[in-house]
């Protein structure tokens, strides 16, 4: 809408409550600078008025006048000839009108401001012109005494948020030498909650970077050593009988008690889990997903017995030993929010390695550097950074790839891509906040893609890519994704 018309609407309104005469030159902005369209052009607004125009006793005729003829003859006759009755619509335009001019107001500098700040700048204005509420997702809202009155998370929260994984990173790299990508992958999960399985060749330091993570956090730390013989009571628990003295009869008695195995804890690490039966495997599948467990007759939860409020678990895997392992089932890997690649270290890092861990008495340690509180409260404040309706659609459109791009799926199996999408799009607002944003770019989404898509995508038997190994190919699988999907429009310079 033109700037004389957005004029036109804010003198229409603001002559019925002349103390929002200010907002009307607020709203007024300067020639050249890029607002959204205004949602209620003064053609509509006019049906809204005309109760009013109609009943200026001396102008009759106004409301069947056009809009530009109409709006100047209900100032020339002034408010105080407007009956109250019919100042409800106008006071209802005026009121959208206070509030677009205070987003307006709060507009950054179009010349500096990223594509998503443009966009979320020009959302609140046209929320403010058709009432809507712009609550985050989920609806839980930001807690209480943020200071957002968006609901979303703000540059504070974010800044404060990486400082905690800040803290915990740096504890990790005093273990850990390169491997980055692992590094990063392992925090997320235990900031989201979530699990990660780790896969590599032996010694290269899989084991060591999850007892590094629960070493940095004030937590309860279990481990799990994988095994052909395991069972799954040695992992979840089991009850036993046990003889007590009843206090009344004074007569023994025998009682069944449950006795909590390795799965209940904070992180927990299952080692070299491809070497447990699948009958032990699958003991861990209902907890890792709904964060619960089952003993006997009875169930632990977070709701029942407080169990699992904050539950990782870190699984580790060697891809190139086949006897006496036992592949992971598809429903069971779809479980694991990240699968990481753990690489061999280069020349460099090999002696940084050798020059840390020299002596056994000096071998660093991560210390305690924050609690299981102050990961629920990051991963609040993550869940809460903005996203785009465009970058979800862009992540819907990543997930389902496999299974509808044409110059992939012949070659793909199936995919499983409802629960990648849901762990992509929180993947994506992590990283943006590993990064110091409060909204998600293409970037994040690009990633992140590969640690959640390459253990939700199974190859046809007749897969011509190129690759040595099946991860090979799963890996161009995802490159030719990335590099076909297209970003969305406005956002190509965010995407790298």
């Amino acid at each position: 809408m033109k700037r004389s018309a957005l004029m036109t609407l804010a003198l229409a309104a603001t002559l019925a409550v002349p103390s929002l005469g200010a907002a009307a030159e607020t709203a007024a902005v300067e020639p050249g600078v890029p607002v959204m369209p205004v949602i209620i052009p003064v053609g509509e607004a006019l049906p809204t008025l005309a109760p009013a125009i109609s009943a200026v006793p001396q102008l009759p005729e106004a409301a069947s006048l056009p809009a530009e003829a109409a709006v100047p003859a209900v100032a020339a006759a002034g408010p105080a000839a407007i009956p109250a009755s019919a100042l409800t619509p106008v006071r209802a335009v005026s009121r959208r009108l206070g509030l677009m001019s205070k987003m307006l107001g709060k507009m950054p500098d179009m010349a500096q401001a990223s594509d998503s700040q443009a966009r979320s700048s020009g959302d609140r204005v046209a929320a403010a012109m058709t009432g809507e509420s712009l609550a985050p997702e989920g609806g839980a809202g930001a807690p209480a005494g943020d200071g957002s009155s968006s609901g979303y998370s703000t540059m504070e929260q974010v800044k404060e948020g990486q400082q905690v994984v800040e803290k915990i990173l740096k504890e990790m790299r005093k273990v850990i030498v390169g491997q980055e990508e692992p590094i990063k992958a392992v925090v997320m999960g235990l900031v989201a909650g979530r699990h990660v399985l780790l896969e590599g060749k032996p010694g290269v330091g899989k084991t060591q970077l999850a007892k590094a993570a629960a070493d940095a956090v004030d937590g309860v730390f279990t481990r799990v050593q994988g095994t052909n013989d395991k069972q799954p009571g040695d992992i979840t628990g089991v009850e036993v009988a046990q003889k007590r003295r009843n206090p009344q009869t004074g007569e023994e008695e025998i009682e069944f008690v449950v006795k909590k195995g390795p799965l209940f804890g904070n992180v927990v690490l299952i080692d070299e889990i491809n070497r447990m039966v699948p009958k032990a495997q699958s003991a861990v599948l209902e907890t890792m997903e709904e964060y619960r467990a089952t003993i006997g007759n009875h169930e632990f939860s977070p709701k029942t017995t407080g169990d699992f409020k904050h539950f990782t678990v870190i699984a580790t895997q060697n891809p190139i030993e086949q006897d006496g392992t036992n592949r992971l089932p598809e429903a069971q890997l779809d479980r694991f929010m990240f699968k990481v690649l753990v690489q061999q270290p280069s020349k460099e890092d090999m002696t940084e390695i050798g020059n840390r861990y020299e002596s056994k008495d000096k071998e660093p340690q991560a210390d305690k550097v924050t609690n299981l509180e102050e990961l629920a409260r990051v991963r609040h404040i993550a869940e809460n950074i903005r996203m785009d309706p465009v970058i979800k659609e862009y992540i819907n459109d990543v997930a389902m790839a496999p299974s509808v791009l044409p110059e992939v799926s012949g070659h793909v199996e199936y995919t499983v891509y409802t629960r990648a999408m849901m762990r992509l799009r929180f993947a994506a607002r992590l990283n943006a906040l590993m990064e110091g944003r409060n909204y998600v770019t293409p970037h994040d989404v690009r990633a992140m893609a590969p640690l959640v898509l390459r253990h939700r995508i199974a190859l046809a038997f007749n897969a011509d890519l190129p690759g040595n190994t099946q991860q090979d190919k799963i890996e161009h699988v995802i490159k030719k994704i990335l590099d076909t999907v297209p970003v969305p429009p406005g956002y190509g310079a965010l995407s790298k």
